[in-house]
């Protein structure tokens, strides 16, 4: 028989076409063999549709539980990312530039660290200056240091110093090197040291005797702070006709008192300052001297005279004769020591001298810088020298141009005049 689809010959009792699968009675007949065949193969097809859904729905089964997976693993990465805090992403620079090597222009901000600072008057304090962002590959170049007031304070390297209470605003330039510049500015308030020093001199006030010397120790009563010295010890005397004084020792050269001043400038601006009071005293006048003041004034008559019948003899050491310390000496022309300014006198020297050559002798020394004396007596005897010229009042006369050869001859005749 033909096949009713394709038209071929197909072998009698076949169910199905070889050449093209269709059902061999396709024309609807349903008889014997033939019909069972067809029922066959519709309940195959159904078994076929029925395995093709169960396979549909087990495929849509398996998408959406690999979707339910995907949506968990997302939502546990977002979570581990809001969790790690405020991590900079590395998406700062766009993937293009990162690949090119760019960096992206940034607004830089800079800050001074400590933003509101205070220094004391005479010390420093530390400024730091840096860039807020992450800088990457740019750098700091240079850092410049301004002051709205170097009166109040100045600063270099960051470093402020305080020079008097007030504030001031401290700005930090940085030179970045991506050749853009940012600043940062800072207050900074100095106040008042707050150790404040003071000086003492010991013995804060002596009395001396004429030709007498003593030392005055300036220290100061607080304990000196770390990074603070002494720069300077200053000494002077407000009456140098009386007393002066060289490095605290003081030397009396005249009756009457002086204040001798000490000031001791510190490293931190601060400058500490202390006085003591000299009186020196003129020694007692012995009668003898009396006498012979008296008598020089009218008579020019020798120094131990004490008889006024003697008043028109004259003296034969103030004419030229032998003194009590051996040797002779002109009145006119020669001193009682002629090397009181380049030699200093053993005592045995000056223990030989009488009251009034000890006396003359001191102020010869005075005599030899032009000073002239109220004492009418010695004004008299230095009148007769021909060495003297006298032309500086008491008040005019400045002790220091005295050597320390002619201080120690002073002290020492001081010092015998008073054992007598």
């Amino acid at each position: 028989m033909k096949c009713k689809e394709c038209g071929r010959q197909i072998p009698d009792g076949a169910l199905f076409c070889k050449y093209c699968g269709a059902a061999a009675n396709a024309g609807g007949e349903d008889t014997g063999t033939n019909g069972r065949r067809l029922d066959f193969e519709k309940k195959q097809k159904g078994v076929r549709r029925g395995a093709a859904k169960k396979r549909g729905n087990g495929l849509i089964i398996g998408l959406a539980a690999v979707l339910i997976v995907a949506i968990g693993v997302l939502a546990a990465v977002l979570i581990w990312k809001n969790g790690t805090g405020d991590q900079k992403p590395d998406a700062q620079v766009p993937p293009a530039a990162q690949q090119n090597g760019e960096e992206e222009q940034t607004d830089w901000t800079a800050s001074i660290l400590p933003r509101d600072g205070e220094v004391e008057v005479g010390e420093n304090m530390m400024l730091n200056a840096a860039v807020d962002q992450d800088m990457g590959s740019v750098s700091v170049r240079s850092v410049t240091w301004q002051t709205s007031d170097s009166k109040i304070a100045t600063v270099s390297e960051g470093i402020v110093y305080g020079i008097s209470a007030g504030e001031v605003t401290i700005t930090a330039s940085l030179a970045l090197s991506d050749g853009s510049s940012v600043q940062a500015e800072a207050a900074v308030t100095v106040v008042e040291a707050s150790v404040v020093y003071t000086a003492t001199l010991t013995p804060d006030s002596a009395t001396l005797k004429l030709g007498d010397s003593t030392t005055l120790v300036a220290d100061l009563e607080q304990d000196l702070k770390a990074g603070v010295e002494v720069v300077s010890t200053v000494w002077s005397s407000d009456n140098k006709d009386v007393a002066v004084v060289s490095n605290g020792k003081v030397s009396a050269v005249g009756a009457g008192t002086a204040t001798i001043s000490v000031t001791i400038n510190l490293s931190n601006a601060q400058a500490a300052s202390a006085n003591a009071k000299i009186t020196v005293t003129a020694p007692e006048q012995t009668q003898n001297e009396t006498t012979t003041q008296n008598n020089n004034q009218n008579n020019n008559q020798t120094n131990n005279n004490t008889n006024n019948n003697n008043q028109n003899t004259g003296n034969t050491n103030q004419g030229g004769g032998t003194n009590q310390g051996g040797g002779t000496y002109s009145t006119y022309n020669d001193y009682v020591l002629p090397g009181s300014n380049t030699s200093v006198y053993s005592y045995d020297v000056l223990r030989s001298l009488s009251a009034w050559e000890l006396r003359v002798a001191r102020n010869e020394i005075f005599a030899r810088h032009g000073r002239l004396f109220e004492d009418a007596a010695l004004q008299a005897h230095f009148n007769m020298k021909s060495w003297y010229k006298g032309y500086l009042t008491a008040d005019q006369f400045d002790a220091n141009v005295l050597n320390s050869v002619e201080l120690e001859n002073i002290a020492r005749i001081k010092a015998v005049e008073a054992e007598r």
